[in-house]
């Protein structure tokens, strides 16, 4: 019941009236994002690597994604921007609390894990919190260029999962006592983009989540890594999400703009 009057709050927030069900705007939102993760990156149209490279790195492909692996071709999409960063539970608890008709100052801005990245949330509400800020979930294609930020390596800081610990949120042992850190307190990949592979899984718009997380071994942090089972709907789970936006160009000759929607080239 709460998610659906969250659903109806967020598709018109002409709804809420401020004595009764204040809310925060998309830009209040954004705005409780780290400094480090303000603005959104532009990922270049192109083409790129699409699927398994363990094998081509000489390197033995993890039992878990044996039968998830699809054999490497190349994708071509448009251009799209990207979040730097995944959404932090600072801010999935601002939206939440508009859920809940509670007031503004309810929200904590010190609370702890606020800058850590959200998961746990069903995937109706990553949509639902992509769309409020006029964005939307990346599909596993535009996520997987990315994350490999221009590279053709099995991780994007090359084919050793050893380094991980430099870009990632990355434990070498399996970890449950620590299921996430700060959000880009590592460093960026060659895009700009943070904790592409590690701190948490993500969602994207199609039946897999991308990337590794902080309770799982830094092996299985490839680009290509993708869900073992589609979360049933309605369901929550253990993944996270960032946003994508389409990019609106002119349409020459007549004035009127188009979207670049960053769909695979037919």
């Amino acid at each position: 019941m709460k998610l659906l009057y969250l659903m109806l709050l967020l598709a018109s927030p002409a709804l809420a009236v401020e004595e009764e069900h204040p809310y925060f705007s998309p830009e209040e939102v954004q705005a409780l994002e780290p400094e480090r993760c303000k603005g959104m990156v532009e990922i270049p149209a192109g083409s790129f690597t699409f699927g398994d490279s363990y094998a081509a790195a000489g390197r033995r492909t993890p039992p878990a994604f044996k039968h998830l692996i699809k054999p490497v071709t190349t994708k071509t999409i448009g251009a799209f921007l990207m979040d730097k960063c995944e959404v932090t539970q600072l801010q999935q608890e601002a939206v939440w609390l508009m859920g809940r008709g509670k007031p503004g100052e309810k929200l904590d801005l010190k609370r702890p894990n606020g800058d850590h990245p959200m998961f746990g949330a069903r995937k109706e509400f990553a949509e639902l919190f992509c769309k409020y800020l006029g964005k939307r979930l990346p599909t596993e294609e535009e996520w997987e260029k990315a994350a490999r930020g221009g590279t053709s390596t099995v991780y994007y800081w090359g084919d050793d999962y050893r380094d991980a610990n430099t870009y990632e949120q990355s434990p070498r042992q399996y970890n449950m006592s620590v299921p996430t850190g700060p959000v880009a307190e590592k460093a960026p990949n060659p895009y700009g983009l943070y904790d592409m592979l590690g701190n948490v899984p993500e969602m994207t718009s199609g039946e897999c989540w991308k990337g590794g997380s902080m309770m799982l071994y830094s092996e299985y942090y490839a680009s290509v890594g993708r869900c073992a089972k589609a979360p049933e709907k309605g369901w929550a789970h253990s993944y996270g999400w960032r946003c994508v936006r389409d990019i609106v160009k002119p349409v020459e000759g007549d004035g009127k703009q188009s979207q670049a929607q960053g769909e695979e080239a037919r």
